[in-house]
């Protein structure tokens, strides 16, 4: 052991940290040298020289390796800049490999197209990533709507280039300034990785974390814990789960319909209930509304099988709540106004061990309308005996009143003769059954006997309540199919602003939320939607925007020029040129005149010509023309991103005497950086008539803008 003893001893460890001379002593003893020798060997063995704390650094960080992560990364990758890409999968395209549940896509893969351009093919390759140096995803299968697990093996090929800048299992969970309070300035990101919270330092982040949160609106019905999600249904518990059931299904949306298909070959009967009528792509030209291959629905309505397809409006929706209930049990059958209806129905059984469902409409905030006050009716002979401290007989309320008096404008006398009680209803004269809300919650939850009781219960309300009349069958099972929205939590200490419906982030035509914050893929289809009804919330349209967004990110932070990559200088026509052939081109002296001063050339819709060949034919002579009009018959940006969400423009710079032609650029971007010019740029539009079914205004060769179908716009 070290002398202890030694007059210097407790001080060895300081005097040896500041440098001092220890052992060079002549007046120290040999023995005393060697007890000094001894606890400098102890002290160096005990001290624990910290590490260095490793400093992680980027300057661009990609949360989320899906599709639109893959395709930024690997513009990142491919000019060496310093980036990172975080994805909390322990592969790419998480969401791929859970979702759709039953593995069809619905994004077209056309494999034969007569053309071997690869623009144009693109039109109609809807999966694949832009500029991979792998195999397109077109040479993967010949599925005209593929299996998601061929999308997830061709994203991981993908991801698969970008080697270590991709780090599994990396799951961000806190985004924030470096200094608190500032709007701008480098971010500190926490991410998790096997437990351990590692600090990552950032000047740009991209969030392209795609929409991973079931989507619960609180706005409409209530008692949705009551249900089970579309996200909960993986993995599949297989058709048989479902034989014999009645299913409702929340929601018309592409899941909603999917989930329909997948469960009718069991199900006994099915019921789609939504917010707002069902929209088909077919009339809307949105890719994400309802898809032709997914409205089996909507065929088993029109031709008389069970299935129902109801909209349940927001603020009739608001009034309507979800309870579990249960069979009423043998013999209790309602005679054709509850359930079972008669001895042949099959009892209700809910679905793996949870309860059946039942609705339950609201007479005042506070209350339900359990019942019609009918005295002889035995389920509410039995409310009344059984319930008395919570079951009140009372007039219907006002808002009752008011919401079917709403429903009775639309309809004839006829209708109201038909509904026994519908004219006293609208007069407030209705006699009802109510129940606390919170004590209908509790009994649901506690008693069986009340659960029973339910379903015979609402057999009273036929004509009660219009709104929920769509619900007054009770149901074996409710799946939630309600859509997604994008998970913000871990931007919360960044304060980034949402639109109106809570589910994608406000985003300039860059994709940039705030100074250094950007999203890109999925989560940024606010942007283009509800502009331009674009398809930047799927693979064949958000490839093109993450490429602008890259295109946006080079500009501020590398210092490119703005689209270098996507703009070419074509030749200037000196208008004296144009000046010479005046006469060929134009039928009156005025507009030649005005060539003359202004270098104008303007074409005489008077001026008949051969055919459209030639007008094109001479069209083609000139380099530009000719550029623009190969652009018009092949881009694939523009074509995808259409209605002005992508274009492409032409610029005059009468300065330098050039022209630049620009390719894939949003329409504002563009505007704006040229607008002291003149220009001239091209979208795809649709026709304005709703007759598609007409195959003569679907698509015209020779009048274009009385098309109902797309077609460029200058």
């Amino acid at each position: 052991p070290p002398p202890t003893a030694h007059p210097t001893a407790a001080a060895w460890p300081r005097r040896f940290l500041a440098g001092s001379a220890l052992i060079g002593t002549r007046m120290l003893s040999l023995a005393t040298r060697r007890q000094r020798l001894t606890l400098l060997a102890t002290t160096l063995c005990c001290l624990v020289v910290p590490e260095a704390a490793e400093e992680l650094k980027a300057k661009y960080c990609i949360i989320g390796a899906g599709p639109a992560g893959i395709q930024l990364g690997h513009y990142f990758h491919q000019h060496g800049l310093d980036y990172v890409t975080w994805e909390r999968g322990d592969k790419a395209a998480t969401f791929f490999r859970a979702y759709p549940i039953h593995r069809k896509l619905i994004s077209i893969n056309r494999q034969n197209t007569r053309s071997s351009n690869p623009e144009f093919n693109l039109r109609h390759d809807w999966n694949s990533l832009l500029d991979m140096p792998i195999p397109l995803f077109t040479t993967r299968t010949d599925e005209y709507f593929p299996s998601a697990d061929v999308l997830v093996e061709y994203l991981q090929e993908a991801a698969d280039l970008q080697e270590e800048s991709l780090k599994y299992s990396h799951e961000v969970k806190e985004v924030r300034r470096k200094i608190a309070g500032e709007q701008n300035g480098s971010f500190d990101v926490s991410v998790v990785h096997h437990n351990a919270t590692k600090r990552w330092q950032c000047q740009v982040v991209i969030g392209a974390l795609g929409l991973w949160e079931p989507n619960r609106p609180d706005n409409w019905l209530q008692g949705l814990e009551h249900t089970v999600g579309y996200d909960e249904l993986t993995p599949w518990p297989g058709s048989a789960a479902f034989k014999g059931k009645s299913v409702l299904i929340l929601g018309n949306g592409n899941a909603a319909f999917e989930t329909a298909d997948a469960v009718r070959n069991a199900a006994s009967d099915i019921g789609m209930i939504s917010r707002r009528q069902e929209r088909l792509a077919h009339n809307t030209h949105y890719v994400g509304d309802v898809r032709a291959a997914r409205t089996t629905s909507l065929d088993a309505v029109q031709l008389k099988s069970l299935d129902g397809v109801e909209t349940v409006h927001g603020a009739e929706g608001r009034g309507i709540e979800l309870l579990p209930c249960a069979a009423p049990g043998p013999g209790q059958g309602q005679g054709g106004n509850g359930w079972p209806q008669d001895a042949h129905d099959t009892e209700l059984s809910g679905f793996q061990g949870r309860p059946p469902v039942c609705a339950l409409a609201e007479n005042s905030p506070d209350e339900f309308i359990l019942a019609d006050h009918d005295p002889e009716h035995p389920s509410v002979k039995h409310a009344l005996e059984t319930w008395p401290e919570h079951v009140q007989v009372r007039n219907a309320s006002q808002a009752y009143a008011a919401q079917f008096r709403d429903w009775a404008s639309s309809h004839d006398e006829t209708a109201l003769d038909s509904v026994p009680g519908a004219r006293e209803a609208m007069a407030g004269e209705a006699t009802v059954l109510t129940i606390a809300k919170s004590a209908a919650r509790q009994l649901a939850k506690e008693s069986a006997e009340f659960r029973s009781s339910l379903p015979g219960l609402m057999g009273t309300q036929q004509g009660l309540y219009p709104a929920h009349d769509k619900l007054r069958k009770p149901f074996d099972i409710a799946v939630r199919a309600l859509g997604w929205k994008m998970e913000k939590s871990a931007f919360d200490p960044l304060g980034i602003k949402m639109d109106a419906i809570d589910k994608y982030p406000v985003v300039n035509a860059c994709f940039k939320s705030q100074d250094g914050l950007y999203f890109a893929g999925t989560v940024t289809h606010g942007y283009d939607k509800f502009r331009f009804g674009s398809a930047g919330g799927f693979i064949h349209g958000f490839r093109y925007t993450s490429k602008s967004l890259f295109r946006c990110l080079m500009n501020r932070y590398e210092g490119w020029s703005l689209w270098k990559d996507a703009r070419e200088v074509l030749k200037w026509e000196d208008p004296s040129a144009e000046n010479e052939t005046c006469s060929s081109k134009l039928d009156t002296a005025a507009a030649c005149t005005e060539v003359q001063q202004t270098g104008k050339v303007v074409l005489d819709t008077r001026k008949s010509w051969k055919n459209v060949q030639a007008l094109r034919n001479q069209l083609e002579q000139k380099p530009l023309w000719s550029k623009f009009l190969r652009r018009m018959n092949e881009a694939s940006g523009p074509y995808q991103m259409s209605c002005g969400a992508l274009v492409d423009g032409i610029v005059y710079d009468r300065k330098e005497q050039r022209t630049l032609y620009i390719s894939d650029i949003p329409m504002r971007i563009f505007e704006k950086s040229w607008r002291e010019y003149p220009r001239l740029l091209f979208q795809y539009r649709y026709g304005t008539r709703n007759d598609i079914n007409q195959g003569d205004v679907l698509r015209t060769r020779l009048v274009a803008f009385a098309s109902h179908f797309l077609h460029p716009v200058l």
